[in-house]
């Protein structure tokens, strides 16, 4: 039986950017019950938001060999997807959707390995699924969105981004990715409700550099070049003084690369992870 208490743990964890957190726990929870397929699955999870494509594959394979579900199925081709191994996610991605699926959750999460192996067309059929199976969880509709963007339905995307924002006003990336869809008009523009934005205390910096790009593009639509060059150079000041990029910092690291692995340790096969 599945300790939900421990496993839901770890999802906080991982949710809120503990990650080596999540490690350790799920690390003693394979350990303790090896044969709990969840766990194996949980630990794949684990293993992708560490960037470890490899052990995510190997531990989703141990969870399927355990017990067969979709979303199980659904991880490792994820995990393939991940590791560049398009053929194979796409093959596990194909068999999957051949099968009854009634979770949204499910359908947009094959929508992000087909979006992941470029197969936008694909990738938008899986959202819309999604959607229309949750029609009110905005990031289904955000990447819905996206994909209609990457197939040149631009106005169909600008029509479900809207919807994502007044599901969600606060998403400022969805302001930005409407402002690059078609050349605004001053019949039809949306300066005039980012204006009303910026006097707020946004949660995050990034979220006014979104908004200023996005006013820059749509002022410089309508020919106020004025405005366009403010926001431009509001966001760009804004970006460059958070991002606080110095190339001392990366010549650093270079060095320090070089001197701590030498052509042997390269040249040295490296085992990538463990189960345990």
């Amino acid at each position: 039986m599945v300790d939900q208490r421990a496993y839901n743990n770890i999802l906080i964890h991982m949710e809120s950017g503990r990650i080596q957190q999540a490690l350790v726990l799920i690390k003693t929870l394979t350990s303790k019950h090896p044969l709990q397929a969840s766990y194996w699955h949980l630990y794949s999870m684990v293993s992708l938001q560490l960037q470890q494509s490899q052990c995510a594959i190997k531990h989703a394979k141990k969870a399927i060999d355990l017990e067969k579900r979709t979303d199980f199925n659904i991880q490792l081709a994820l995990s393939f997807q991940r590791n560049l191994n398009f053929i194979a996610a796409l093959e596990i991605a194909d068999s999957v959707i051949k099968t009854p699926i009634n979770d949204a959750h499910n359908w947009n999460a094959l929508g992000n390995i087909y979006s992941g192996c470029n197969e936008t067309i694909t990738a938008e059929k899986m959202y819309q699924k999604a959607v229309d199976l949750q029609p009110n969880i905005y990031h289904f509709l955000f990447n819905l969105a996206t994909a209609l963007r990457a197939n040149g339905k631009l106005e169909q995307a600008e029509l479900t981004y809207d919807s994502v924002i007044a599901m969600k006003p606060d998403d400022y990336e969805a302001f930005y990715n409407r402002s690059q869809l078609r050349k605004q008009t001053k019949l039809s523009n949306h300066t005039e409700a980012m204006e009303l934005l910026l006097p707020q205390k946004l949660r995050d910096w990034r979220d006014e550099v979104h908004v200023c790009f996005a006013l820059a593009k749509e002022y410089e639509d309508l020919q106020k070049h004025s405005q366009a060059i403010a926001y431009l150079k509001r966001g760009c000041d804004l970006k460059r003084q958070k991002s606080n990029y110095r190339v001392e910092g990366d010549i650093q690291a270079i060095e320090q690369i070089i001197n701590t692995f030498d052509n042997d340790f390269i040249q040295s096969d490296i085992q990538g992870c463990q189960s345990s």
